[in-house]
This record gives structure tokens, sequence and C-alpha cells, in this order.
């Protein structure tokens, strides 16, 4: 698994370390180019990603899954139990997007169940508005962030149309959906998504603080990015239940 942060100079003064995020960052990709250029080695690498992600940085108490873990120090970070909610939504989401190009099946077998297994954990931590915060539990500490609620919707619309969670979780995804189009506005004459929390590093000194104190804003281009796919699998589900 390859360095986060790789060779910039952010790498000089953070720990070498595996982040939640990379699963989509390299993960989707690796898939992709692998099934599109027929390429064995890169495909394996691919289906290897999701096994290793829960093994480095999924909570065995909770099923979520934490921001960071520290190569040389050997062990996840922040090390007590918060849990980033984009972080989580970004597994629900890529898995979604790149188990279908697996060839193995084994390897997909594999991944569904640790879609299967995070949504599970997810769950519980979904307000009634259908949003979920920043940080996951510490619900009422933080605030309901947009673009983790639309990878989990995501998610979940896939999980649904698969097969392989059930309906609660199709209403779920719909809940989310559906809080976060109700808030959008119109900018400049353009629809505009709010409450998207902005890039977010887990600092090695009072991580939960800089959480909690870290920036909301409009349409960054991950947050528009989480609405589009979470619509394109929302229509794939009306389209397969008409």
């Amino acid at each position: 698994m390859p360095n986060h942060l790789g060779n910039g100079i952010e790498s000089w003064i953070y720990p070498k370390s595996i982040w939640v995020d990379s699963i989509m960052m390299y993960g989707v990709f690796c898939s992709l180019f692998a099934k599109g250029e027929q390429d064995a080695e890169l495909m394996e690498f691919a289906q290897s990603q999701p096994a290793l992600f829960e093994k480095y940085l999924k909570d065995k108490e909770t099923g979520l899954y934490y921001h960071c873990y520290w190569t040389k120090k050997g062990h996840h970070f922040p090390r007590t139990p918060i849990f980033w909610g984009r972080g989580n939504g970004w597994v629900t989401a890529a898995i979604s997007l790149f188990v279908d190009n697996f060839t193995d099946a084994k390897a997909k077998e594999d991944a569904l169940r640790v879609h299967k297994e995070l949504s599970i954990a997810l769950a519980p931590w979904q307000r009634e508005d259908g949003y979920f915060e920043t940080i996951f539990n510490k619900v009422g500490k933080t605030y309901k962030e947009s673009s983790a609620t639309m990878l989990i919707a995501a998610g979940w619309f896939y999980g649904y149309r698969k097969g392989f969670l059930p309906k609660e979780y199709y209403q779920r995804a719909i809940l989310a959906f559906d809080a976060v189009v109700a808030d959008f506005k119109i900018r400049k004459g353009l629809l505009s998504m709010p409450y998207i929390s902005a890039p977010t590093t887990p600092l090695q000194v009072a991580p939960y603080f800089f959480y909690k104190i870290l920036p909301y804003g409009n349409d960054f281009k991950y947050g528009l990015f989480s609405a589009f796919i979470a619509a394109l699998e929302y229509k794939k589900c009306l389209e397969m239940d008409k």
C-alpha cells in the first residue's frame, strides 16, 4: 500500500501512513485501468486492497474505519475512537465503484462482505434527518456533513440494487439523499451543495479538536462528486424498480 502523502513536502513532516481516503484515490483507478488494459498484475493489486484497508484501519469494536494508520508506529490514528465521516463514506462508495471490475470471485465476495459489514456499522450513526456528521460517534458535537452522507447513500443504493443489502438500506439511502438535496441553494443561478467539510488531515496533536473546528463550505469538487455518484446509483435503483 502506498504512503498516502507520497513524496511531497507534506510527507516530510507527517509520518508514513495509510489513509482511508486512498481506497477511492487509487483503488478505483487501479481496478478500472487493470480491467481496460487487461493487466493481471495490477488487477491482483486492486483486488487485494479492500482486505488491506480492513486489516489496518477497521476498528474491531465498532466496525468503523479510522482515518489513517502510522506504519512505523504500527497503530491506527487517531488513537482514541474517533471516526471521520467522509473517510468511512469513501470506503462504502469506492467498493461500489470498483468491485464489479474484479475478475476473481473470491476477491469480489470479500469486498462485498467488507461493504456489507461497514454498512451495518454505519446505520446506527445516521441522524433522524438523514444526515451523517463529520465525526460519526460524536453526534450533536460536530456538524452535519453532506459529502459523507452522499457517499454512504451511493454505497447503499448500490448494495440494495445488487441484492446484498435489504430494503431498509435503500430507504436510509433515500432519506440521506433527500436530506442533502433539500439543502441545495441557488448561487449565481446554479445549484450549490453546502455543508462539505474542507480537506481533512488527522493532525498529530489534538485531532478531535481540529476535526471539530474544521470549516465547511460549498461545492468542493469531491463533495459534488459524491452527489453525482449517489444520483446515478439512485437512478439505477429507480429504473430497476419500474
